[in-house]
């Protein structure tokens, strides 16, 4: 019961309770379990944007409005979030912990469900309505019961406000940034990001440096990616660092699971370690570590909505089987659309000019292709539907390739890693869809199970050679290897009898306003301070 001497109002809604406790549209909000994904899209298509639903079942990512509720996979429903990130939780009362004040920030709350407390409830006109306090934060009052009418169910809940005045560390006036890769590899394209935004967003000052001697304050984020190789250096950089009483953050841009003993020993001595979704930390098996998505790309500036006659389809990215090329290309012949292709060549792949001879090889003479590698033009006609540009692009060169397309494809291979492509196209102002993949989930864009009817063969083909050279490079054992053409095998079989894919008709309907775009800067500063 709420005390007799506080004001009170009334409301018989979810959304309306969150209101009066403080809590707005464009604050955090988490659900724990599937329970609430109807709850959860109400208040989403109520105009609340920054909803999160945890679910330990993995095909949570295909529930309604998933390009704009950021639904997450967790085996076991463990939280790895930064602290104090949420303004809400709301909870079923058996999944219910005391620790998950850690995740709340001050005054938050946290709305419990499954009690059968008697509420505080008035009638008005056979409408049930909770009884709300305008004064919800007075230090003598921290729990009450509460009753909502939502969605046709009537639950009981019980508010827990937040009184979170743990320490809490101010943001470091300055910090380093470790980053092995070369200065023309997408990972240091992404550290330089980084710095200019910690720089000019949050005045901290930044030192971006190759050699872990270098390193000039207290805090230090390691970048690295398991491609680079070299693990046995950066761990006993990070050694190093830790036993100088260096906080070191370790933002990870893919699975570790190759060196996921020497890991668990630095995480022991106090690394922090970061992953990109659960899912590759289970994969790894890990698990104390931090979630953090991949920036958004603030450094490009939104681009004005421009209105394209017709369609024409626009993709970019890195040259490579990886990012099924031949998927949209063949989208455009069986649609008769237009599509404009930007292919850059990553000079830390080894294999990179023969992957682009190998496109020559098979596209140079194709009709109605036109195809330019750097400055060589191999094929070029007016009218031809696919434009194949090959070589180094700059951001003008694809803000302005990107400009003159009225949608953004992309049919990646899944792999346990997040598209800064797909973060990028956000940037854009344009309709973005893609292949069905894990990037294409964690990256809350449009997704169709098929782009043609030969998607499903190249995919299975695809996956099969990966799986192949997982077991020849002894990550799979024969058990696994054969589980998993399987289980591909089954999948595809599916998506050739009931998959859908594009049309005009659909590519039409898009709207870009509804996508979002999670920022991993938000989850670096709760981790920071």
């Amino acid at each position: 019961m709420i005390d007799e001497d506080l004001k009170h109002k009334g409301t018989s809604g979810v959304d309306e309770a969150l209101y009066g406790y403080g809590v707005t549209k464009n604050d955090r909000i988490l659900f724990l379990g599937r329970k609430y994904i109807s709850l959860c899209v109400k208040l989403n298509e109520s105009g609340f944007r920054n909803l999160y639903l945890l679910d330990s079942d993995r095909d949570i990512y295909n529930n309604p409005n998933y390009v704009s509720i950021r639904y997450i996979y967790q085996k076991n429903m463990d939280m790895h979030f930064p602290p104090q990130f949420f303004r809400a939780i709301i909870v079923n009362n058996s999944d219910y912990d005391e620790k998950l004040k850690i995740l709340v920030a001050d005054k938050g709350i946290i709305l419990v469900s499954g009690y059968t407390a008697k509420s505080d409830v008035i009638e008005t006109n056979g409408v049930q309505q909770i009884r709300m306090a305008e004064a919800p934060y007075l230090s003598s009052r921290k729990h009450c019961f509460q009753k909502i009418n939502e969605i046709d169910t009537t639950y009981n809940f019980q508010i827990v406000n937040v009184d979170n005045r743990m320490p809490k560390g101010s943001v470091p006036g300055k910090l380093d940034i470790l980053c092995y890769s070369g200065k023309e590899e997408g990972i240091y394209i992404h550290s330089k990001i980084l710095k200019e935004r910690l720089e000019t967003e949050y005045c901290i000052t930044v030192n971006l440096t190759d050699i872990a001697q270098s390193v000039q304050s207290h805090v230090v984020i390691v970048e690295y990616h398991p491609g680079y190789g070299h693990f046995e250096r950066l761990s006993e950089d990070v050694l190093s660092l830790l036993n100088q009483n260096v906080k070191v953050i370790l933002e990870n841009h893919g699975s570790l699971r190759k060196f996921s003993g020497s890991l668990k020993i630095l995480i022991d001595k106090g690394l922090i370690v970061t992953y990109r979704s659960p899912e590759i930390a289970e994969l790894d098996h890990i698990e104390r570590y931090s979630i953090l998505p991949v920036l958004s790309y603030k450094n490009i500036n939104i681009q004005k909505p421009v209105k394209i006659d017709g369609i024409r389809i626009g993709t970019f990215g890195f040259i490579g089987k990886q990012k099924g090329t031949e998927d949209i290309i063949s989208l455009a012949f069986k649609l008769k659309i237009h599509a404009t292709i930007l292919l850059g060549v990553n000079p830390a792949d080894l294999g990179a000019e023969k992957k682009v001879l190998d496109f020559e090889r098979k596209y140079g003479k194709r009709k109605n292709i036109s195809i330019r590698i750097y400055e060589r033009q191999i094929s070029y006609n007016a009218n031809d539907l696919v434009e194949v540009l090959i070589g180094n692009h700059s951001d003008e060169d694809i803000i302005d390739a990107m400009s003159r397309c009225s949608h953004i494809a992309f049919a990646h291979r899944t792999r346990l890693e997040e598209s800064g492509a797909i973060k990028y196209a956000k940037r854009l102002s344009k309709p973005i869809f893609a292949l069905d993949s894990y990037q294409a989930r964690i990256g809350q864009v449009k997704r169709f199970s098929k782009f043609t009817n030969l998607t499903p063969i190249r995919v299975f083909k695809d996956s099969l050679i990966e799986a192949l050279l997982s077991y020849f490079r002894g990550e799979l054992g024969f058990a696994k290897l054969v589980k998993s053409i399987a289980t591909i095998f089954v999948k595809q079989i599916k998506v050739i009898l009931h998959g859908d894919y594009p049309n005009a008709e659909s590519l039409k309907e898009m709207q870009t306003e509804l996508f979002r775009d999670e920022d991993g800067l938000d989850y670096l500063m709760a981790i920071l301070s």
